[in-house]
């Protein structure tokens, strides 16, 4: 049996999250799965934000409650660094753009 270790990246919020006596003062942010992206195509069937929270809230493992009370600009980070998980073009020596 193989163990794989997915890469994570931490962003530390600009505004800490006080959820019942916690303080979430940073997220650790991991690479979805396929069946974490489909999900949140399902929710993203009522808008991009409903989409945006429940990927963030997957990859993070925190309840879309958490990710609902971020700063706009935490839960874009947040987003653009599961964009960089995706954004796989460059590794598989594929163009970025076409020429």
């Amino acid at each position: 049996m193989t163990s794989t270790v997915l890469e994570s990246k931490v962003i530390t919020l600009r505004k800490p999250i006080i959820t019942e006596g916690n303080t979430i003062s940073e997220l650790t942010i991991r690479e979805p799965t396929a069946f974490e992206l489909e999900a949140a195509e399902e929710a993203g069937k009522t808008s991009d934000t409903a989409r945006t929270i429940k990927l963030v809230s997957l990859a993070a493992n925190v309840h879309p409650k958490i990710v609902k009370n971020l700063l706009g600009s935490d839960l874009l980070r947040a987003n653009r660094i599961i964009s960089d998980f995706l954004d796989i073009g460059q590794e598989d020596g594929e163009p970025s753009s076409p020429t």
